[in-house]
């Protein structure tokens, strides 16, 4: 619902209309306009005795776009004008959680994936990471010296949290499914698949071999 409002310092009715139309859509609390998408509301506001009108319009759309002019009923007329402009755009909505990253690595290749996680108000307090379904621990014999997290906030203060997970040398137990779950409780994955014996984890496998004392 978009709202456009109007003050006026005292007692009297404001009247709202749409240029060029020759009728108002609402005059104090009472609305004249039969469509069901146009309300007005108004609250009286201690300070300076004043009264706020708000013309409410649900589900704002491009043919709302225009003019609109709040008027003051007095022996002077006092008139206010309001431009809007709807654009016609969909708003795109952001996943609540988006896991990118390797779907498909050779052997003893690298595997980098990246959990984008967003909170509705703030950026969630933390993210977990799963294996098939098991949650993984950096300090678990199964991980440990195989795998590091790192979890950062963007620079531009928001509503994002990031955690990256990375795995410089795959072995064939590391396919399967990553799934990423924010505090919030939401959650995504994605599948990577490890393939086996190809040239190029051949020639990697042969590398560490040459690396080892």
């Amino acid at each position: 619902m978009l709202s456009i409002y109007c003050c006026w310092l005292g007692y009297l009715k404001v009247a709202w209309r749409k240029v060029p139309m020759d009728y108002p859509l609402t005059v104090g609390s009472m609305t004249f306009e039969p469509k069901e998408d146009i309300t007005v509301t108004f609250r009286k506001m201690k300070k300076r005795s004043r009264t706020q009108y708000d013309l409410n319009i649900k589900r704002a759309q491009p043919r709302h776009s225009g003019k609109y002019e709040c008027q003051i009923s007095s022996s002077d007329v006092y008139v206010h004008h309001v431009n809007l402009i709807v654009l016609d755009r969909k708003v795109e909505k952001i996943p609540p959680v988006i896991v990118t990253g390797t779907t498909v690595v050779d052997l003893y290749q690298k595997i980098n994936l990246t959990c984008t996680a967003t909170g509705k108000s703030r950026a969630p307090e933390d993210i977990d990471w799963f294996h098939d379904s098991h949650v993984i621990q950096t300090h678990d014999p199964k991980w440990r010296d195989k795998i590091v997290i790192y979890k950062y906030k963007p620079e531009v203060p928001g509503k994002t949290l990031v955690s990256n997970l990375i795995i410089d040398v795959s072995q064939e137990e590391h396919g399967g499914r990553y799934l990423c779950r924010s505090s919030d409780r939401e959650t995504a994955f994605i599948e990577v698949n490890i393939l086996m014996n190809t040239p190029d984890s051949f020639f990697i496998y042969m590398l560490m071999l040459k690396k080892l004392p």
